[in-house]
């Protein structure tokens, strides 16, 4: 499974919605959920450093 998704700088009200996508695909396939919520934090915290520390980014 690959996912890629496109981060804006200083886009902070859009900030989020990849790990809330990335969420949802993990859950279908039946991952376990502390290994899922382990995986978004991390995700979260990336996509938040991009949209305030950079122009754009690619997660």
């Amino acid at each position: 499974m690959k996912l890629t998704f496109q981060i804006q700088g200083g886009d902070f009200t859009s900030a989020g919605t990849a790990s809330s996508k990335v969420r949802r695909t993990l859950k279908e396939p039946g991952i376990d959920a502390s290994v899922i919520k382990r995986v978004v934090i991390a995700l979260y915290e990336a996509e938040e450093n991009i949209v305030a520390h950079a122009c754009q980014g690619q997660i």
